[in-house]
């Protein structure tokens, strides 16, 4: 009796060697759904389903918490489908550094990137890229944080770009291309545009020459409505610094919209004749709609690439790393000291 059940771990365990039901219950688990799964892998639900009964079996425990529309991973599959990220990780860094030996020109690179500004960082950046890698194959996904750190964790991408307000992301390791400051955005018609003059200094960074912006203490907008980003969208960062802002200042501030993405409160508070707070990248120094002013605790987030602590960096991930720190320190306008 002993023996077979030894028999039978011993069968488990050269079946979990086999990856293809590793990706199943990776799948099962992601989708929270054994029909969704069965679609994403091209196979028949039937055959998803026996090798999940068989496993439960098994491991004489159940994995999955099943109802009619949602699956829940139970306590035991939770141990489970962590081993299986773990035991697909270590696959995926083996064959890319056999590759990498091999045939270093022939390597794949999946990347994250932030809706707007990532796009444009990677459409700048790529041709350099191909130029040494022609037989490299990029493949960019546009992902908020949230997503790409899920992403980074399941494998699905190499590298992920995103803003932080520390130059940090505790479970990943980051490179910090650059920081970036805050500013406020004032519609040209409101009496401090012409009260405050521009100031005379020009500074020079590495992206040319730009103007310094003159300070304001917030309270001078009090009465003014503004376009934030929406909390727990892609713009979520910049909402928590507006917020920390405000209360720096005081007050609350008259919310008259709130947007998902940072390019839209631009667009929007040109329309409605409202103040907004944004990274400098977007202030139009030129723009006959705004003005521009830096505020008194000048803050900042961080641009960060990140990628997993144990993970392999392929040559090509090295130069993408070093192309955007390159892109951005040639595009951003340094932070102003305090």
């Amino acid at each position: 009796m002993q023996r077979k059940e030894v028999n039978g771990r011993e069968g488990l365990l050269d079946r979990k060697m086999d990856f293809r039901y590793l990706e199943y219950f990776v799948e099962i688990a992601r989708e929270n759904n054994i029909s969704r799964a069965a679609e994403r892998l091209h196979v028949s639900q039937s055959a998803v389903n026996q090798y999940l009964l068989k496993l439960e079996k098994e491991l004489n425990t159940q994995l999955f918490i099943r109802t009619p529309r949602n699956w829940q991973l139970t306590k035991a599959g939770e141990v489970y489908l962590e081993g299986c990220r773990k035991a697909l990780l270590i696959r995926q860094d083996t064959y890319r550094q056999i590759t990498e030996i091999i045939q270093s020109h022939k390597t794949k690179l999946t990347v994250g990137l932030t809706p707007n500004r990532g796009l444009v960082m990677f459409t700048s950046i790529f041709p350099k890229l191909h130029e040494k890698y022609p037989e490299l194959t990029i493949t960019p996904i546009e992902l908020n944080a949230q997503e790409q750190m899920k992403a980074m964790a399941y494998g699905r991408i190499d590298l992920g770009f995103m803003v932080q307000r520390e130059n940090k992301i505790s479970q990943y390791t980051c490179i910090d291309l650059c920081a970036e400051e805050m500013v406020v955005q004032v519609p040209i018609s409101h009496p401090i545009c012409h009260s405050i003059k521009e100031p005379e200094e020009i500074a020079i960074a590495p992206c040319g020459e730009y103007p310094i912006l003159p300070t304001i203490d917030l309270c001078h907008l009090r009465e003014m409505p503004f376009v934030l980003t929406r909390e727990g969208s892609s713009g979520g960062v910049l909402r928590e610094i507006s917020d920390s802002v405000f209360q720096e200042a005081g007050f609350t501030p008259n919310v008259l919209m709130d947007t998902t993405e940072t390019p839209h409160i631009v667009q929007m508070a040109k329309i409605c004749e409202c103040c907004g707070i944004i990274p400098r990248y977007y202030a139009d120094t030129n723009s006959s709609a705004f003005r521009y002013f830096a505020l008194p605790s000048h803050p900042i987030w961080h641009l960060l690439i990140f990628y997993r602590s144990d993970g392999f960096l392929t040559q090509a991930s090295k130069d993408y790393i070093s192309l955007a720190k390159t892109f951005w320190t040639q595009h951003l306008i340094p932070p102003q000291k305090n």
